[in-house]
């Protein structure tokens, strides 16, 4: 059976009181790591692991904020140094976004890193290229192979199978794995832009307009082509889904569908990229769209609720209970019946983390 991987974790890693404040960073990311490590004491024997992601260079759409200032885009190699001590401290192997080949050093500097290309750097080509030969060993100077996984997003326009198959055939041949994670498709602004899609991307007619999607989502949901596409890259990558960018979270109930989905996608074994976070109503990154690490113990005025929500998101412990369950009831994985229970019981009694970050 193939171990099914769920990265979760901060979009990007900062500060409480101020983004850049490198101290409160470690210690949130430290109480997530922590967290994310229980989690896996209970559900290794399932054939479910988790990963811990966090963002050290971000790609962010705008460049200023309303006030005219720069925007957040990372604390950089501070946050490499920190999702470094946090994934050696608890055994978690780290996932992070790399932007440019120039800072490759930095990040295989971690052990066991998962490099992530984002959906913005999907169809760059350079990156790709020496990113490949990189883990393959076929750059001069560096004739080792390595066996770092990399995760390559979908692009912002939708999956296409040949472009797709083109961008991953360049990181082909690598000692890690592959995977092809799908993030949602930016939503056309005008009927003509629907036309446009339609003509160029042939899939997109098929998810365009059917039941998986919303006006209030941030990106077309690509659940619909899930299977296609799995079947478009067989033997090429490993399908992973990202609910929570395809999503986002301006309502309520947005919120609560990332984890429908989620547990929809894990039920039918892909793996799965997820935005938990605590104390999100104080992070610059998609604060929005985090969904809580567990709902035992939580303080509603330390999310970005503010206060208990009429409808509940979906936490982490919550979508992977279910998603264990449903391994165990189809056979999947080999637990009995009161194994399952009592571990369903141990991820239900995890405690959200309140850190103190005034603590010396």
């Amino acid at each position: 059976m193939e171990e099914q991987i769920i990265v979760v974790g901060q979009c990007a890693i900062d500060g409480v009181s101020h983004p850049m404040n490198v101290r409160e960073a470690e210690i949130r990311t430290d109480a997530i790591g922590k967290f994310i490590a229980n989690v896996n004491k209970i559900i290794v024997p399932y054939g479910t692991k988790s990963r811990e992601r966090g963002g050290s260079y971000k790609p962010r759409t705008s460049y200023k904020n309303g006030n005219g200032e720069k925007v957040f885009d990372g604390l950089e190699r501070q946050g490499l140094e920190i999702h470094r001590r946090v994934a050696e401290k608890y055994g978690l192997i780290p996932v992070s976004e790399i932007m440019d080949y120039s800072d490759v050093d930095y990040f295989l500097d971690v052990p066991d890193m998962n490099l992530q290309i984002g959906a913005r750097n999907a169809q760059n080509f350079g990156l790709l290229y020496k990113l490949g030969a990189r883990l393959r060993g076929e750059e001069e100077g560096h004739p080792e192979v390595l066996s770092n996984d990399v995760i390559a997003k979908s692009n912002t326009q939708g999956h296409n199978k040949k472009e797709a198959i083109g961008a991953l055939d360049r990181l082909s041949g690598i000692e890690g794995n592959l995977f092809y994670c799908l993030r949602g498709q930016c939503k056309p602004n005008s009927v003509s832009g629907i036309d446009r899609i339609i003509n160029k991307w042939s899939m997109a007619a098929k998810y365009l307009f059917d039941e998986h999607q919303h006006p209030d989502y941030r990106n077309l949901n690509q659940f619909g082509i899930i299977y296609e596409t799995a079947k478009d890259l067989e033997n090429i990558a490993k399908i992973m889904f990202d609910p929570s960018h395809m999503i986002g979270g301006k309502t309520d109930q947005t919120r609560r569908d990332i984890g429908l989905y989620a547990i929809e996608a894990g039920k039918l074994g892909y793996h799965l990229m997820l935005e938990i976070n605590i104390d999100a109503n104080c992070t610059q990154c998609d604060a929005d769209q985090a969904l809580p690490p567990t709902l035992n113990g939580i303080d509603w005025g330390r999310t970005q609720y503010g206060e208990e929500p009429k409808i509940k998101p979906y936490s982490f412990v919550d979508i992977i209970s279910e998603i264990i369950r449903h391994k165990v009831e189809t056979g999947v994985v080999e637990v009995s019946q009161e194994r399952l229970k009592k571990d369903l019981y141990k991820l239900q009694q995890l405690q959200y983390p309140t850190p103190d970050y005034t603590a010396r």
